[in-house]
């Protein structure tokens, strides 16, 4: 079983929107020794979901269990495909697999240890009660560990534990699937599912300084909503993943974004890590600001209630897909590329090319064969590019004789809203929590009856089984089922992909080693240098 995919005309795309030309583009090189040191000043608007991996549902706390904590397999820091594909990490190599692909084999490296307050070697049983910890809280990844045999009637509290995991001995872990899911050793390389003591305690019954990690750095301090300082491990030992050259990290939280940016732009931080919500607009920064733009692995959609009046009617629903003028939307494409298709470029089984494409004239054709022009309601948030966006969206269906009744709601409701079914059409962001082989992550979430959120409400069929095919496929043959599956939902009309988001990453002018490595658009922690 290959677990290493090279696919031929994708890339993560990289490009630096505003840089003074005194500034070099960094190479993803460090340029300085390792044990370099220094202070690496990061500034947040909002705080982390949790410091507990385990708990960490959100792209800035995995910036900081990047830097905390180690799993069997980890994302090298490295530019797409590598940096997409998983590496051994506290495992010796990549899993053996057997058993129709169905039971998966790890040895842990001899010497790898936890810091204090454990101090004491890694175990295999550590393994396995950080997987069941992770199932059991039921918080991002989680689900998908459904596959594995067990976990669902664990999860649910029916179970003591998940049968599908064992630890043989001190350093052999045996998993079991219940079908096969080639996309396994991408889940197990996420930050959230990190190695941590089996002994640690229930996720919130801990202070985050207490948990022991494996990783390079420490956590010395938290004070909610305001500061998080990291400190090198003395109980680390260089690992094939991280590198470690700072010997502080200090984060200060609760910095609007724009402030922030600027005061890294007159040299007062060095990493814009979290910039709140995705629909305030673009960054207002001075022009000698150093912005870095990376498309990874998000897309921006419509969705249509495909249970509502004329919506339920598939020639109606491509009316307003061939409507759509991208090139009028906002960020579009000066900083977010326009989408076609739902998997966004770190995404294996990426495709550029349409499905439907746009076509006012088709679009009218196609509605006249649904019975005529309709009206509708669109739910959005009230940000300044949700209102911008829909005013777009609104136009271009008004030229097909499609009406769209705008309604704007508060940012802390808008997914309740999606989620309780009441909004007919409505625009979501969505990002994969992990590049590479994660298809299933993406297209179930969004598309599946049964999957986390399902915006479309499209029943199975076609579509459904093609996203079955795809998660039950070897890695080899697994992105080209993808992007088949990604073609049929598109033809169905339910999603319309309008946008590959970018990730907008302000960094100081004494910051080397930042690369577009997917795993980490934000930067990974363990490689950045800063000068004195």
């Amino acid at each position: 079983m290959a677990l290493r995919v090279r696919s031929t005309g994708l890339a993560l795309l990289l490009a630096l929107v505003a840089c003074p030309a005194d500034v070099p583009v960094p190479d993803g090189t460090p340029s300085r020794p390792a044990g370099a040191g220094g202070t690496l000043r990061v500034l947040m608007a909002a705080d982390v979901d949790s410091l507990d991996p385990h708990r960490a549902a959100r792209p800035s706390s995995w910036f900081f269990a990047r830097a905390l904590h180690r799993g069997l397999l980890g994302y090298p820091n490295e530019p797409f495909p590598d940096g997409a594909s998983p590496a051994p990490d506290l495992a010796e190599a990549m899993p053996t697999v057997t058993a129709g692909a169905r039971r998966y084999r790890f040895l842990l490296r001899e010497g790898v240890a936890f810091g204090a307050p454990s101090d004491r070697p890694i175990a295999a049983r550590d393994v396995v009660a950080s997987l069941q910890r992770v199932i059991r809280e039921d918080k991002g990844m989680a689900r998908s560990l459904s596959v594995i045999r067990g976990a669902a009637a664990y999860r649910r509290g029916r179970a003591g534990r998940v049968t599908g995991l064992r630890a043989r001995g001190p350093r052999t872990i045996v998993i079991r699937l219940r079908h096969p899911a080639s996309d396994l050793p991408w889940l197990l390389a996420h930050p959230q599912l990190a190695v941590l003591p089996a002994d640690i305690g229930a996720p919130g019954a801990v202070p985050p300084v207490d948990i022991a990690g494996a990783g390079p750095y420490r956590l010395v301090r938290y004070d909610p909503e305001q500061r998080i300082v990291l400190e090198r491990n003395p109980g680390w030992s260089a690992d094939p993943l991280r590198r470690a050259f700072v010997d502080r990290i200090d984060a200060q939280i609760g910095i609007g974004r724009d402030e922030a940016a600027r005061a890294i732009a007159r040299g007062d931080g060095d990493l814009l890590l979290e910039a709140g919500p995705p629909d305030l607009g673009p960054l207002d920064v001075p022009r000698s600001a150093r912005i870095v733009s990376v498309v990874g692995g998000c897309v921006r959609a419509l969705f249509l209630d495909t249970r509502r009046g004329p919506l339920r009617r598939l020639q109606a629903r491509r009316a307003i897909a061939l409507a759509i003028r991208r090139e009028a939307l906002p960020g579009v494409p000066e900083s977010d590329p326009p989408a076609l298709r739902l998997l966004a470029p770190a995404v294996f089984g990426h495709r550029a090319s349409p499905v439907l494409g746009e076509s006012l004239r088709l679009a009218r054709a196609a509605l006249a064969r649904a019975g005529g022009g309709f009206s509708s309601t669109l739910v959005v948030g009230s940000g300044r590019r949700d209102r911008a966006e829909v005013r777009a969206i609104a136009t271009s269906l008004a030229r097909a004789g499609i009406q769209i009744t705008r309604r704007h709601v508060a940012p802390a409701i808008l997914h309740r809203t999606y989620a309780a079914g009441s909004a007919p059409m409505g625009i979501v962001t969505w990002c994969a929590d992990h590049p590479g082989l994660s298809g299933r992550n993406v297209m179930d979430a969004l598309l599946s009856p049964g999957g986390a959120v399902a915006y479309s409400h499209l029943d199975g069929g076609p579509v459904r089984r093609a996203i079955e095919d795809a998660a039950r496929a070897s890695s080899e043959r697994a992105p080209g089922l993808w992007a088949r599956a990604d073609r049929l939902a598109v033809a169905s009309a339910a999603l319309i992909p309008l946008s590959w988001p970018a990730e907008q990453v302000v960094i100081s002018a004494r910051v080397a080693g930042f690369g577009a490595a997917p795993m980490f658009p934000r930067g990974d922690p363990t490689n950045l240098t800063v000068e004195p």
